[in-house]
């Protein structure tokens, strides 16, 4: 079948496949294709170096406290894509399998994505999602790092983006001292409702069954919320 692109309009002859890329065989414009239409793909030149990026993640860390020994066990240079839809400030995650969502479009100048040479040593995300919104769409196959670490025996996967050095990843399961002292009025209240409840019920079994539901209360108010405060990338 006959494609044309949309850079030049020239028509270009492909098999029919659930989706491919290729390039233009007139102005040489990187093209993706699958059963939603014909997409220009570009991408950015990485700002960050490969020796820099251990020290925005450490920095990220330092955020929520985290100061705990870990060991990076890998460390890899990985393109994952993202959707643009014309007019928008924004790039919209192409990934079901990565939760990055959007991203804001960088203000740099873009460069056509080639699928050979130095591109084919970094690992690619292939596109598994369309945009959420209809009209003219551009791929972007954006530079970023995977880091993963050990912690407790236990791996845990980290995205820096090779622009600005924004972090994305799983959440840390660990409290610091810090967090913890922000929920120690919490416990004085716990500690004074048993107080007084032990001290108007006379019934031992009304007074347990109370104390249990206070506890069960109490701990999923405050322990979770902390938890989920350890959310990597908020804000």
């Amino acid at each position: 079948m006959k494609i044309t692109c949309p850079n030049c309009s020239g028509e270009n002859n492909i098999e029919v496949v659930e989706y491919e890329f290729l390039t233009c065989q007139f102005c040489k414009n990187s093209l993706y294709i699958d059963f939603d239409g014909i997409s220009s793909t570009y991408t950015y030149k990485s700002i960050i170096s490969p020796e820099e990026v251990l020290m925005f993640l450490k920095k990220d860390f330092g955020k929520i406290g985290f100061s705990e020994n870990y060991r990076v066990i890998n460390k890899n240079a990985v393109y994952i894509p993202f959707w643009e839809i014309e007019g928008s400030e924004f790039l919209e995650s192409a990934s079901s399998k990565l939760e990055i969502g959007k991203i804001p479009k960088p203000s740099i100048e873009k460069r056509v994505f080639d699928f050979s040479g130095d591109n084919s040593s970094v690992e690619k995300v292939d596109p598994d999602t369309q945009p959420d919104k209809d009209g003219k769409r551009t791929l972007y196959f954006m530079p970023y790092y995977r880091i993963v670490i050990n912690f407790k025996e236990k791996e845990y996967s980290f995205y820096v983006d090779a622009l600005n050095g924004r972090v994305t990843g799983e959440p840390i399961p660990f409290i610091s001292a810090k967090e913890l002292g922000n929920y120690f009025p919490f416990f004085i209240i716990m500690f004074l409702t048993f107080f007084i409840i032990n001290i108007f019920f006379d019934n031992a079994i009304v007074s347990i069954f109370i104390n249990a539901v206070l506890v069960f209360l109490f701990y999923n108010i405050s322990l979770s919320e902390v938890v989920k405060k350890l959310k990597k990338n908020e804000g």
